[in-house]
């Protein structure tokens, strides 16, 4: 464990075995970590984009894997009202009830793929405005709804990387008017509001004070402000 921890912080990715079924349990934590609405999957999203995957411990690591899985797996809920898609049992699942017991864990090298796409389609929608994803949904599968599936629609992507791509851009198709980049820390986050350009109050707050400490002594009022008549046209500018 300690070897493992070491060679992930100097930035050394961990060796999994390929093929490794996931842990229920373990799984159903990872959905609990990530959450239930649709606003949460899609800051799960953005939290996994920025994440410094060379600084993850073995746990760190693990818990990442799970994620990532479920994600591939269950896809968000948008997913859900056109179906689910269906992945081969040598993958990463199926959409069966039940079928948990044949879900595969990713690997570094698959987790980081994921990531990298990830980064691009959000730079992509970030600088101009839309992404594009290749063709991605493989075999349409229709079914009876009185049988095991969750869905009378589903899709079987033929890769796992098209599975993930499928669970991204129904979180975005949904997500993306409200995914900005913060005029305080520069990191990417999901807005509430039309007119929030900040994560955080407290990252309004560093950006406020910052303002403040480079504002010229003679601009400053008595009581730590600037004059009336510099707000005013502060304000205008």
């Amino acid at each position: 464990m300690k070897g493992k921890r070491q060679s992930a912080r100097q930035g050394r990715m961990p060796l999994f075995t390929p093929g490794q079924l996931a842990d229920q349990e373990e799984l159903h934590k990872a959905y609990t970590r990530i959450g239930t609405s649709s606003k949460a999957w899609m800051q799960w999203i953005l939290k996994f984009a920025d994440c410094d995957l060379g600084a993850l411990s073995a746990g760190g690591w693990m818990d990442l894997r799970y994620e990532v899985a479920l994600f591939t797996f269950v896809g968000p809920p948008e997913a859900w009202k056109i179906g689910h898609f269906i992945v081969a049992p040598t993958q990463w699942g199926h959409m069966h009830h039940g079928s948990f017991q044949h879900c595969v864990l990713p690997t570094s090298e698959e987790v980081e793929q994921c990531q990298a796409i990830t980064n691009q389609h959000l730079a992509q929608l970030l600088q101009l405005g839309s992404t594009h994803f290749p063709p991605f949904l493989g075999t349409m599968i229709v079914s009876d709804t009185t049988q095991v599936h969750l869905g009378p629609l589903a899709v079987s992507p033929e890769t796992r990387l098209l599975s993930f791509l499928h669970g991204l851009a129904c979180s975005l198709a949904i997500h993306a008017a409200g995914i900005r980049r913060c005029s305080g820390c520069q990191t990417r986050f999901l807005a509430n509001r039309r007119d929030q350009h900040f994560c955080s109050v407290r990252c309004l707050s560093r950006f406020n004070m910052r303002k403040y400490r480079g504002t010229p002594p003679e601009r400053i009022g008595k009581r730590g402000r600037p004059p009336k008549r510099d707000r005013h046209l502060a304000k205008r500018t």
